[in-house]
This record gives structure tokens, sequence and C-alpha cells, in this order.
């Protein structure tokens, strides 16, 4: 009989990866000075606003400094929530972890987007507020677009860098909203088409757009 065939019906089986990962302790993490002082120090750093449309710079700043302690993966689901009563210890732990990462989030946000992160795990926060900030609809897209067309180069060559910046960040926004459609284009050529001479009906048509960011440009075509 083979001493090797034996060996191999008396091992044990293997455990699949995904257990052994979900069996890991989750040890404490803490908020540290270099996080805050990261932020506070870049003067380009600026607070979430919708106003502002500066998701995508704040969400990559925020992604990058909370790697310095790993608590990017909470926002990931790439820590899953320990079994109580199994590791009770490591629920705890994941439990503070979460909090103090909303707290942190909450301390670099506008008041008016605190609402998204009222909820109690820090990946739907996060989820919420990437909901909130991309893909709001076709008007979002025609306001940076226009904003972006009536930009213009002065004399003084020595502000062109920050007028590029400003350039570059609009059209980040733009596309992460969606692809321009046909449709997009139309609403942004018709309305700025209405500012000369119909300006009160153009912002009557914009506030619509924003209270019903589903619907397309036949209002404005018809």
């Amino acid at each position: 009989m083979s001493t090797t065939g034996s060996a191999d019906a008396l091992a044990a089986p293997a455990v699949p990866a995904v257990l052994i990962r979900l069996t890991l302790p989750v040890s404490l993490i803490a908020i540290s000075n270099g996080m805050f002082s990261t932020l506070s120090n870049n003067s380009k750093f600026l607070n979430l606003c919708l106003l502002k449309d500066n998701w995508p710079k704040w969400s990559e700043k925020m992604l990058e400094v909370m790697q310095m302690t790993e608590l990017n993966e909470y926002l990931t689901g790439g820590v899953p929530v320990p079994d109580g009563a199994i590791d009770p210890t490591s629920l705890r732990n994941w439990n503070s972890n979460n909090r103090k990462l909303v707290g942190f989030l909450k301390a670099h946000v506008e008041s008016g987007e605190k609402l998204f992160l009222s909820l109690d795990k820090a990946q739907t926060a996060w989820s919420a507020l990437l909901k909130q900030h991309e893909k709001q609809g076709p008007i979002t897209q025609v306001r940076l677009i226009q904003e972006a067309l009536s930009i213009s180069c002065p004399k003084d060559v020595a502000r062109w860098s920050a007028i590029s910046e400003r350039i570059r960040d609009l059209c980040t926004c733009i596309f992460a909203q969606a692809v321009p459609t046909h449709d997009t284009m139309l609403m942004v050529i018709m309305l700025n088409a209405l500012k000369r001479e119909a300006d009160h009906l153009r912002s009557e048509m914009t506030s619509y757009y924003v209270s019903n960011p589903d619907v397309d440009s036949t209002a404005l075509s018809s």
C-alpha cells in the first residue's frame, strides 16, 4: 500500500482563502495627526461640496490619505464585519474603526454633505456620496460644459497655469457624470442660445432640468 496515498487521504482539507480572511482579527486603527495635516496643509484641498464640483479631486485625495492606515479598506468593503459571537474583540475594534472613519469624513465635508454621513457604515456612506456627486443627470454636464466654454486666458501669462488646472478639473467632472451625449450637447447649445435675449427663460429651464434630472432636451427643442 502506498504511504503517499495514505498521507493524502489523512491530510486535512484545504481551507478556502476567503474563510481564512474572514477569521483574521481586526485591530484598532488610529487616525493620525499626519492624516489631518496632509489635508490642512494642502492649500488646494477643499471640503467636499456639490456646488464646487470637487468630488473627483476630493475623493482621490481622501483615499490617498486613508491608505496611510488602510482605512480605505472600510470604504470598499475590504474589511468584513466580524462575527461577534466568534470574535467580540474584533467586532468592537471594527465598529470603533468605522466610527473614526465616518468622523474623519465628516470633518472634511460641507454641512450639506453630512446627511449622507449619518449612515451607520462607512462603506454605505461613501456609496451615498458617490451617488450624490456622480451621474447627476445631463443638466449638471450642461452647466459644467458651459463653464468650461466660458473660460478664456487673460493677457497675464502667470495666470494661465491656474486656468489650465481649472479646465482640467472641469473636464474630469464632466466625464465623471458620463460621456456627453448628443442630447447633452443639444441642451448646451439651446440654453446658450437663450442667454442673450431670453435669459429669464434660460434660468427657468435650467431650474426645471435641475429638479428633473432624468428628462431629455425635448422641452427645449419643441
